[in-house]
């Protein structure tokens, strides 16, 4: 499952810093068993006999790699804002300017050819002779100097780079991230983001991909969806959710032992649902294992905390995991805070391979998952009717 990527027009080769960020920040994958990030060489692999890439070669090359998502790369030049004024045989003046040029020499409107045109400034062409002596003589005539200087200026004093960076799952040529225009300065943040996306994306991947094993543990999963109006639907494999509402996460298993729920949201961030402090502590007691047979909910019945919908929208993942044996490092190392603890956005790499080497080994009679995937969607808002 690697990941690469695609620098389309050899942006990579002209910004150091910003190769140097991908490297690192792509190297946290490491926990997942990624490769580093593969930069299309043109010139070695020759894939193209151009120096670039459209974004359709581009997805090209990354089907051919046989990877996962792609981070596709370009830059263009933006002109910089500037105040300077003139252009080809134009010459533009500040309204304050011409005012005084026209009443100092009484000339009236009715003498202005209709080849000038007014903006933030007004700009006189110069094919009208006579006015334009007069703005030459009232405001200064515009020397040869002046352009040859800003024709001699260099790319850097006239342009700004700016790069576009889209994410897409290779497999479903979905965009998962889209950045455009960003200055050199901010694309370190912009791959910093776009790779913590992907650690998350990655992880949710891997646990989508755990199959459940064929033993004797019947473990069962829903959600009960809690409407406006306070009617409840279950939902068992996948299911719909509007702004506003609630819901609660029901569990029950026939065999005695412990049970890890993790909610991936579609914000990026990964919660640990179950064990929880509203559930697990009794008396001032902390207790995790279950009971088998028992219906278990989150949050408990009768909670003054609800869990309601808000933004963003988007598909969240829940995962029911069962293990016959505690598994104290996931709540010990991976997850914290107070209520619903969450995983460290930068350890959800690590969370989910360690996860994932520890069910390897483990004896498949020994554990069980379930999944639901939740997507919320905003308040739809009702249709006003108009009276005739």
């Amino acid at each position: 499952m690697p990941i690469a990527t695609i620098d389309l027009d050899h942006s990579l080769r002209e910004n150091e810093p910003l190769r140097k960020e991908l490297v690192r920040t792509i190297n946290r994958f490491a926990y997942l068993k990624q490769k580093t990030s593969i930069s299309v060489d043109r010139t070695k692999k020759k894939l193209f006999s151009t120096n670039e890439l459209t974004l359709e070669q581009g997805l090209t090359v990354a089907s051919n790699l046989n990877i996962k998502a792609a981070i596709i790369m370009d830059s263009e030049k933006v002109l910089k804002s500037t105040n300077n004024t003139v252009s080809n045989n134009n010459i533009v003046i500040n309204s304050d300017n011409i005012n005084t040029v026209l009443s100092n020499y009484n000339i009236t409107n009715n003498m202005i050819s209709n080849d000038i045109v007014i903006t933030n400034g007004i700009t006189l062409t110069n094919e009208i002779k006579d006015l334009g002596d007069l703005i030459e003589y009232g405001i200064g005539k515009k020397t040869e100097g002046t352009d040859k200087a800003a024709d001699e200026k260099s790319d850097e004093e006239l342009y700004d780079i700016k790069y576009n960076f889209k994410v897409i799952d290779i497999e479903t040529m979905e965009t998962l991230k889209e950045y455009e225009l960003k200055t050199s300065s901010e694309t370190i943040s912009v791959i910093q983001e776009i790779c913590t996306y992907l650690e998350f994306y990655f992880s949710n991947y891997i646990f989508k991909s755990f199959e459940p094993p064929i033993n004797g543990v019947n473990l069962t999963l829903r959600i009960d969806r809690i409407s406006l109006e306070n009617k409840t639907n279950s939902i068992y494999n996948s299911g719909e959710i509007i702004e506003g509402e609630s819901f609660s996460l029901n569990f029950r298993s026939n065999t005695e032992g412990y049970i890890y729920i993790f909610a991936f949201q579609n914000d990026g961030t990964v919660i640990l649902m179950h064990p929880n402090d509203f559930n697990n502590y009794i008396d001032n007691q902390y207790h995790n294992k279950i009971e088998s047979r028992k219906n278990y909910i989150v949050p408990p019945e009768n909670s003054i905390f609800k869990i309601v919908i808000s933004p963003p929208f988007g598909e969240d993942s829940f995962y029911c995991l069962y293990t016959k044996k505690e598994q104290k490092w996931i709540t010990g190392t991976y997850f914290s805070g107070d209520g619903f603890k969450i995983c460290n956005k930068n350890k959800i790499a690590e969370f989910t391979a360690k996860l994932k080497s520890t069910l390897k080994w483990m004896n498949r009679d020994n554990w069980q998952i379930s999944s639901i995937y939740l997507k919320s969607i905003p308040e739809i808002p009702e249709t006003e009717t108009i009276e005739e």
